[in-house]
């Protein structure tokens, strides 16, 4: 009888709380407080009928107490808060993890997107080195991660090959183009136009580039020049858009060979 009694008492007091989860919660929050008052009762030598109603009593009259209720439990602050954790469950989505996978592949899943050269035969590795040059410009900083020199006797051709990568904070901010529009010079004074700039059908050297792997927070670019630079002591990487000049000179006799 008592469960039935202070379960209709709650129905009533919490029927004009709009928002679901308020009104389990308070509705809840009530029926303990009709318990404590049944038991004190108890404890005054009343009898369970006497102290069902007595506690019922106490707690005023459920009909006028519902007006109040629904005043102080508003359903915006309700629908406010649970959309405001979905909104930050959905930052943690699509910020921390893509964040973490970005670190776990600059770390542990060093990607070689040199395989071609690597698997296939009759190309030799004349030069290698990780020369973690870097600029940053509005934001971005673009790192030169590794440059490796490959020659093929077989077919007598030259191709040195870059990794570039572009890293931003914001994963909203748009991914930058400077993989595609660096331009380089060496030491024996050839030009390599950059892949943007260059005119299709010219024959002037151009260092080509693409980006080969990207994600909210970086891009990757594989850059290569169709030429020897074995005689070369210097390529330098230039980027000179929008008012900007940074330089990047890799030390060509520097590098490793297998």
């Amino acid at each position: 009888m008592a469960i039935y009694l202070f379960k209709e008492w709650c129905r009533k007091a919490v029927s004009g709380i709009r928002f679901p989860p308020d009104r389990v919660q308070v509705g809840t929050e009530l029926y303990r407080h009709l318990e404590d008052r049944y038991e004190e009762f108890l404890s005054q030598g009343h009898s369970e009928a006497e102290a069902q109603q007595l506690a019922v009593e106490a707690m005023g009259d459920a009909w006028a107490i519902a007006p109040q209720l629904a005043a102080i439990h508003h359903p915006f602050w309700g629908y406010f808060l649970r959309a405001t954790r979905i909104l930050l469950i959905s930052i943690l989505i699509f910020t921390v993890v893509p964040f973490g996978r970005y670190l776990y592949r600059e770390n542990f899943e060093r990607a070689d997107f040199f395989d071609y050269y690597n698997t296939a035969d009759g190309f030799t590795q004349l030069f290698h080195d990780e020369p973690e040059l870097s600029f940053t410009e509005n934001g971005y900083t673009f790192t030169l991660r590794e440059a490796t020199q490959w020659h093929s006797e077989e077919h007598g051709t030259y191709t040195f090959c870059l990794i570039l990568t572009e890293f931003h904070p914001l994963p909203w901010m748009e991914h930058g183009e400077a993989g595609v529009w660096i331009w380089a010079r060496d030491s024996l004074g050839t030009v390599y136009e950059s892949d943007q700039s260059h005119i299709p059908g010219s024959d002037t050297p151009v260092l080509s580039g693409f980006a080969v792997n990207t994600s909210p927070f970086s891009s990757t670019y594989q850059m290569w020049i169709s030429d020897d630079l074995t005689d070369a002591q210097w390529l330098e990487l230039r980027y000179d858009r929008d008012g900007r000049d940074y330089t990047m000179r890799i030390d060509l006799t520097g590098g490793d060979a297998p």
